[in-house]
């Protein structure tokens, strides 16, 4: 297993995944990447992590690393997953890690959070954030969470009085030196 960036990928950064077979109480995305490792290892798998591949030859069967390493298999099967976009804003990436977040469930005790995004993954952040967080704002791009979020989720949404969502929003720009202190949200119809 070739790992780009940590073992479980994007559910590895979940706070919590509730749809997935034989967890029927739920499960975080770390306790089950955890345990998926685990098991991987015992059943003996190498597992290779913040390594990429930079070439897949299929006529012999080479996967070629970076760093020049070359592994060799009987079967290759890709499962790319999936990387965060990152907005194209200036100051973005300057303050990652220090107010903007991707995938993380850093200190929101009693703070302001914005999540950017509709998916499941935004859903389910939104409803563990909201358990410490003042509010939880989800920014909709779109008119309806329903067009890309498991019904399930958007009901369980509806439930938490400090979640609210806004529809046809993006982020348009941040502000902050050390830290991130204010965004602008622009409406995409005025």
């Amino acid at each position: 297993v070739v790992e780009r960036e940590a073992p479980g990928g994007q559910a590895g950064t979940s706070s919590r995944i509730d749809n997935y077979l034989g967890f029927d109480a739920g499960v975080s995305g770390d306790e089950l990447a955890s345990r998926a490792l685990r098991q991987a290892r015992r059943l003996g798998a190498e597992i290779l992590v913040t390594r990429s591949i930079v070439r897949i030859d299929p006529d012999t069967r080479q996967v070629h690393l970076d760093g020049g390493d070359v592994l060799r298999a009987r079967t290759i099967v890709l499962a790319c997953g999936v990387s965060w976009r990152r907005l194209p804003l200036d100051g973005f990436d300057r303050l990652a890690g220090r107010g903007v977040s991707y995938g993380a469930s850093r200190s929101v005790h009693g703070e302001d959070v914005h999540i950017v995004g509709a998916g499941n993954s935004a859903g389910q952040a939104a409803l563990f954030f909201s358990t410490y967080a003042k509010s939880v704002t989800i920014l909709c791009r779109g008119d309806a969470l329903a067009k890309s979020m498991s019904r399930y989720l958007v009901d369980r949404l509806a439930t938490r009085a400090n979640i609210a969502v806004r529809f046809g929003a993006e982020v348009a720009g941040v502000h902050g030196e050390a830290s991130l202190e204010a965004i602008d949200v622009r409406d995409r119809e005025t």
